[in-house]
Order: structure tokens, then sequence, then C-alpha cells
């Protein structure tokens, strides 16, 4: 028989793909007709829709109360594993309608958020217990993370004044250990998400130090989230995790890149103000050469402007040729690696370039040096017949008659 939610799905047949929960399904001592659970669940769904048509706030709030006062009865009456996931989902979708609405109350927002992640937890649990179909628990999750990723957005709109904010209760949520772990993992990632943009609007700004701080202080999340993900009934999050730890290692090796540059063109300007400082010279070159190894060929712009300040190292401070050419060449090469985009107007690129050019003509008067060597005994041993030659002023074309 199909159960009734506010998005009228219907959980009856085998979900598709077994995640097992750590929890069983709920029994009561007195086993009631599973009528009463549905009458209860079906006059919750009439206020739920009530709320969803409220065109205020407080009207909303009012139909909240009144649909989750009826799921909370019906609750110890669900006598199967689906009926809990059912009427969780229903209480988690009815919760999210305030912790959501941008008019309500901070302190409504929260408490309601907090409903919202409690109801949504025990509906995966349950939803699990019951082996429902795999689209009921995406669609579950899908939804969670909607207001999981909405809510961390909207932080600081959702407050309570003796709980503190919405990251908060989330950070709580993920490092409770009883927590349950789809729930966790959907919250770790919302959070790890949040760093990484935290962290590329401060490399963006100019920081690069304040943008890896904030990267590195997530890493035991990450560490912690990519086991949570090596468990069976977290497969499906697997992608995911591998995406966000991809992104944060993309960033926070942008920002130790940048850092590194940061340093190293401090170091080499420090390095020459009163003659040659070769510890700070040799400093900063160890400094461009990590940020390069740091690029790890996934930001070539940062690359290319660090082979560049070691070229000039060699070329300008150490005057060794081959060196500065070998790191302007690998310069040149990862800045048209990164085409479309052009350097034309950086100093960096220009210097690059033009000493390539330089090198390159330099070479080229090296081998015309190097072929007139080679030709000098032949034309010493034609010097008699070519005196002749003009001598007589035989034209060429006579001579070879």
């Amino acid at each position: 028989m199909a159960e009734h939610s506010p998005e009228g799905i219907a959980p009856s047949s085998p979900w598709k793909r077994v995640w097992p929960c750590a929890g069983g399904a709920h029994s009561s001592s007195q086993a009631a007709p599973p009528s009463s659970w549905r009458k209860l669940v079906d006059e919750g769904n009439r206020f739920f829709i009530s709320a969803k048509a409220a065109t205020s706030t407080m009207n909303r709030k009012l139909a909240v109360k009144d649909a989750l006062n009826k799921y909370t009865i019906a609750l110890p009456l669900a006598v199967e594993a689906h009926q809990q996931a059912s009427t969780n989902k229903n209480m988690f979708v009815a919760s999210g309608l305030i912790a959501a609405d941008e008019d309500a109350l901070p302190e409504d927002r929260y408490y309601y958020l907090r409903e919202a992640l409690t109801t949504a937890a025990n509906a995966l649990a349950f939803g699990a217990h019951a082996h429902l179909q795999s689209e009921w628990i995406g669609s579950l999750i899908d939804k969670v993370n909607h207001l999981v990723c909405s809510s961390i957005v909207d932080a600081t709109n959702i407050v309570s004044s003796r709980s503190g904010s919405a990251l908060q209760l989330l950070t709580t949520v993920v490092h409770a250990p009883t927590t349950q772990q789809h729930l966790r993992v959907i919250v770790a990632l919302a959070l790890l998400d949040r760093t990484n943009k935290k962290g590329a609007l401060a490399i963006a700004d100019g920081d690069h130090h304040q943008g890896l701080v904030i990267v590195d202080e997530r890493a035991a999340l990450m560490d912690s989230t990519a086991e949570w993900g090596s468990q069976p009934q977290c497969v499906g999050f697997v992608d995911a995790i591998h995406s966000t730890q991809a992104s944060l290692r993309n960033t926070g090796s942008l920002a130790t890149a940048k850092k590194q540059l940061q340093k190293g063109k401090k170091l080499r300007e420090e390095s020459v103000v009163d003659g040659i400082d070769m510890d700070k010279l040799f400093e900063a070159m160890d400094a461009l050469r990590l940020g390069v190894v740091e690029c790890h060929d996934m930001h070539l712009d940062i690359e290319a402007e660090l082979l560049s300040e070691i070229g000039y190292i060699w070329s300008n401070v150490l005057k060794v040729k081959e060196a500065a050419h070998r790191a302007y060449r690998a310069s040149l090469l990862c800045a048209h690696a990164c085409s479309p985009r052009v350097f034309t107007s950086h100093a960096w690129f220009k210097r690059a370039r033009d000493a390539e050019e330089e090198f390159q003509q330099e070479e080229a008067l090296e081998e015309k040096r190097k072929k007139d060597e080679a030709d000098a005994p032949f034309l010493k041993e034609l010097e008699p017949e070519l005196t002749a030659l003009k001598a007589n002023n035989t034209s060429i074309d006579a001579a070879l008659k």
C-alpha cells in the first residue's frame, strides 16, 4: 500500500541498491492499525499544502507547526520501517519550508533547520533499512543537499542566540558520533565546498597566505570525509568526494604556488639591494622552484611566471646563460599552452620573450661563426685559383667550359 507524502511519493517497491544503516525498524509494543497512521499523515499533508500556499511567514509557520504535530503523533503508529521513513521525510520537507524562508526570524530558521536535519537523518536510516528504491533515497539526498547548501549561503541569517549560527550547527552535525552517515557526508561536502570558495576568493583578492590557511583548516575534515565515503552505505558519494578533493587540492596548490612566487620575488629583490646576498638569492630560487612543483601542471600561467623569475636570476644575477635559456623557454611554453590567453602585456612574459629572441640571435651568430671556421681551410686552398680568375677577369661561365 502506498504512503502519502508532500511530494506524493509512494515508496512501496524494493530499493534497487541496498545501503545498510545503523538503526533498525521502529517497533511498537502495541501494533496500531495502519489506517490510524495513514489518517494522521494525510491530515499532516493537508497542513503542509496550506503551508506551501501561505502568503505570509506567520501563516506558513502556523501551518508547518500543525503539520509537524500530526506527523509526530503518527510516528509511534508507524509499524513498518518504510512508514517511519515516509513520515520522517514529510517532517523534513515541512521543517525545510521555514528553514529556507528568508523572511522568517533567525531563531525560527535555526530551530527548523535543526529539526529538518534530524528528521532527514531518520528518514535516510529507515529508508535504507526498508530497502526503499534508490530513486527515493536519491531524491531525499538531493533535497537535503539543497537545504544544507542554501543554509550555508544564508548562514548569517540562520542564528540562535544560545547555540550560534547555522555553520556551527552544521559543524556539530558533522562531528557528532551519532549522526547518520549519509547526512554526515552531505553536510561535510557542503562545508568543504564553502571552504574551497572562501579560499579561492582570498586568493583572488591577493591574500594567498589566507587562502592557504582557509584550505588547510579543513584538511582533517577532507580526510575524514574520504574515509566516511569509503563505507558501503555511502558508495553513492564517491564521485562527489573525489571532485571536492580535487577542487580543494587545486585551490591549495594555487595558493601555495602564488605564495612561493610572492616570496621568491621579494627575496630576489632583497638579495641585490647591497651587493649580492647569495643566501637570500638561493632562498629565492628555492621558493620559486617549490612554486613550480606545487603547480602540478594545473596552473600553467603561474608556472610560466615562476619560471620567468628563475630565468631572470640565472641571466641577470648569476650570469649563467644556458640555465637562463632553459628557464625562459619553459616559461614561454607554459604561457603558450594557456592559449587563447595571452600575456604580452606582462613584464615577466616580455622578459622571457626578449631573452629567448636574444638567445636565438646569438645562437644564429654562433652557428655562422662555426660554419665560417669550417669553411676557412677550403677557402684558403681555393684562394690561388680565385686570385688567378680575378686577375684574368675570367667569368665563372667561361671557367666552367
